[in-house]
């Protein structure tokens, strides 16, 4: 019997987790070669009969059992890149009063001057001088 406010999971302390490519070939072979239905593949793994659909007709549309890697934009800084913008910072107190489009302009980087401070931010930095004493 079921208590009122508790959910039962698959997996105990385990809400969503990516399934395992052995999983998947077994989703795979069950549903095409064996010819099992979906409530009984579900039953077998105990995986959601929705996961289970999607891993397959994923199968079907790219051909390969794997998730697909990520597509993203490509980085406009390097490590190298990075490290040159951090020498260029350290070299002297006259390049710590410039701003972040200055550093651009003067370094020639054809960015803004915001994507140079998330690069110098990556290596741990944040400039803040005071103003005024």
């Amino acid at each position: 019997m079921k208590v009122k406010g508790t959910r039962q999971l698959y997996y105990q302390d385990v809400a969503n987790r990516e399934i395992t490519r052995d999983e998947r070939l077994c989703i795979i072979t069950l549903r095409a070669e064996a010819g099992w239905s979906w409530p009984n593949i579900e039953d077998a793994l105990e995986l959601s009969q929705s996961t289970c659909k999607s891993v397959y007709y994923r199968f079907k549309v790219i051909g390969t059992p794997s998730n697909r890697t990520r597509v993203s934009r490509p980085l406009l800084f390097n490590l190298e890149t990075k490290y040159q913008i951090e020498r260029f910072l350290i070299s002297g107190p006259c390049t710590w009063q410039l701003t972040w489009d200055e550093i651009a302009e003067e370094m020639g980087l054809q960015c803004s001057g915001r994507t140079v401070q998330r690069a110098i931010d990556d290596l741990g930095y944040h400039k803040r001088t005071a103003r005024r004493k």
